[in-house]
């Protein structure tokens, strides 16, 4: 009966442990989406979460129609995808290089009838200099004229600039056509949508009659809609899908299994060449412990949207809402880095400083952008240009990096550098920076990820250690039966082990939080650990009943033990672990 018993509790344990699991990132997603639409104001979201190649959960909340009261729907609701529309672009490129149309590096002028000296790599990372207003964007003009008559200057000789223009999307557009010899958004529902089924995905202008109901209406930064809009001779502006539709091609990209094309295959199997997929697909990186997060963000006409992916994990996030408000992708991108990789600074009273002033600030005179400020950082050969970010962020344009706002005072703005090295933002009258070097880094003392441990999680652990307890105790008392064969201490034996297992793997689990973090060594063994178990579970039941060393209440317990083990097991499963 007490063996009975200690089954029955190692049974209840593990579904109370999985539910805790469940509850703890997905919960949280949820909480952080409805706690950000009443902070900002905004109107509707939705917001999926991709793993494995399967959508884990979506998120509606809010309108798509203020005036109208029309609720989001993630399946019928839909959101302009501005400048998503560039990853359509980039793998309907890496299409044509498979097929060996087109080169990345020459210069389109020697594929194309567009005499222009830029190279396709260039367009992919945004890197071609040209000036990025909007000059005849809303004016009807044929496309290839558009691309003669309207040439931008160029702003900086250098390539090594990340700065998308407008003129890029245009030229984009214009040679898949003229590469693939069909109309842009035939070849966008041959190529892509039909293949994929992404039935709620629309380029027209206007939009087919009989989805215009379903248009999410785009709002300002004070919720005035903004229904009116211009007809440009662009396809860029006019592409709208639904969140559902988006996680298909999402699916797509993120699943290697699937991929045709051998530059993106090399980046998932950690390959990396100089065609990686952050480049190829437009995307800026940031990495953390190893961690690489590709993300993509673009604001406009009363629309957001967005993507992160973290391919090491074949985790994907797409969110769309109908508001011009992009600090709230910038929470939201900041709560994926959190939750999956978590780096804080313990706070430092005294900060020493070293005084050589090594950077200044830089004027790049772009149009329309005169209130954005840049700074130029010279450390020996690591010339870098940083550009001060809202909500306390710096990136490296060449390097196309964005790090973290350090608060380690109140009285100066630091950055933090691959963890490395530190900057300082100083006086900006003074237009001056401090870089602080190695040395001082090492002053700081860094942790990371915090457990995020729930009752449920905390209960089950308690009732574990204590069968473990009960079970080294009784070891104790039968020792005397150690060189017999005992199949009840082989069998308290597997209870125990698997108790362990259970034990460290929640342990391990919400150090890691979710797993996604890594998980190295032994913890990476346990799935495989508890198939062995099973399968001796069953080795020694068929034993026992040839050798007739169990009893109707001994084949209960086996049965139970399988039944615990097969829980364990679908638990892998469940999660993909298997």
């Amino acid at each position: 009966m007490k063996k009975i018993l200690l089954l029955f509790l190692i049974i209840l344990v593990f579904p109370v442990l999985i539910f805790s699991f469940k509850d703890s990132f997905e919960y949280r997603l949820g909480a952080f989406l409805k706690n950000k639409i009443n902070e900002y104001n905004v109107p509707g979201l939705v917001c999926s979460y991709v793993r494995n190649g399967k959508v884990k959960d979506t998120y509606s909340y809010g309108f798509s129609n203020l005036e109208s009261n029309i609720k989001i729907n993630s399946e019928e609701t839909l959101f302009k995808l501005n400048d998503l529309t560039e990853i359509f672009n980039s793998y309907l490129f890496l299409k044509l290089k498979e097929d060996g149309k087109v080169d990345l590096n020459i210069p389109i002028k020697d594929y194309s009838d567009i005499n222009n000296e830029v190279s396709l790599f260039n367009l992919l990372t945004h890197t071609t200099g040209y000036d990025f207003s909007k000059i005849g964007i809303d004016k009807k003009i044929n496309l290839k004229n558009f691309l003669i008559e309207y040439k931008p200057k160029k702003l900086y000789s250098s390539s090594k600039f990340v700065l998308p223009t407008f003129y890029d999307k245009a030229l984009s557009e214009y040679l898949i056509s003229y590469l693939m010899k069909e109309n842009y958004i035939q070849i966008l529902n041959k190529e892509i949508f039909s293949k994929l089924n992404m039935e709620n995905t629309f380029y027209d202008y206007p939009l087919p009659l009989y989805v215009r109901a379903n248009k999410a209406i785009g709002y300002d930064r004070n919720n005035k809609s903004l229904i009116n809009e211009k007809n440009s001779f662009m396809y860029f502006n006019k592409g709208y899908t639904t969140i559902n539709d988006f996680n298909k091609f999402l699916i797509e990209i993120l699943n290697p299994k699937k991929l045709k094309f051998d530059i993106i295959k090399n980046f998932f199997s950690e390959k990396i060449n100089e065609y990686s997929f952050v480049r190829t697909f437009a995307l800026n990186e940031r990495k953390i412990n190893e961690i690489k997060f590709y993300y993509l963000n673009s604001s406009s006409k009363g629309f957001s949207s967005s993507l992160i992916v973290i391919p090491s994990k074949n985790i994907g996030f797409s969110l769309f809402y109908n508001k011009n408000m992009p600090e709230l992708y910038d929470d939201f991108l900041d709560f994926i880095v959190e939750n999956f990789v978590y780096l804080k600074p313990v706070e430092i009273k005294k900060m020493p400083f070293e005084n050589d002033i090594i950077g200044t600030y830089l004027n790049l005179n772009i149009p329309n952008k005169t209130s954005e400020k840049f700074y130029y950082l010279n450390n020996g050969n690591n010339k870098v240009v940083l550009k001060k970010l809202r909500d306390n962020k710096l990136r490296i344009l060449n390097q196309n990096k964005v790090y973290d706002y350090l608060s380690l005072d109140n009285n100066n703005t630091f950055f933090n550098l691959d963890k490395k090295s530190i900057i300082k933002i100083s006086n900006e009258k003074n237009s001056k920076i401090l870089y602080l070097k190695d040395k001082i880094y090492k002053k700081l003392k860094w942790y990371e990820n915090p457990d995020y441990y729930n009752f449920g999680t905390l209960i089950g652990e308690i009732i574990l250690i204590l069968i473990l307890i009960f079970l080294i105790f009784k070891y104790i008392k039968n020792l005397k039966h150690i060189n017999e064969l005992n199949f009840e201490i082989i069998f308290d034996s597997i209870i125990f082990i698997e108790c362990i297992f259970i034990l460290f793997f929640t342990v391990e689990f919400f150090k890691t939080n979710y797993f996604v973090s890594g998980l190295n060594g032994f913890a990476s063994l346990i799935p495989f650990l508890v198939l062995i178990i099973s399968f001796f579970q069953f080795v020694f039941t068929i034993i026992s009943l040839k050798k007739n060393y169990l009893t109707f209440m001994g084949i209960i317990l086996y049965i139970l033990s399988t039944v615990d083990s097969l829980i364990f097991i679908s638990f892998f499963k469940y999660y993909n672990f298997l």
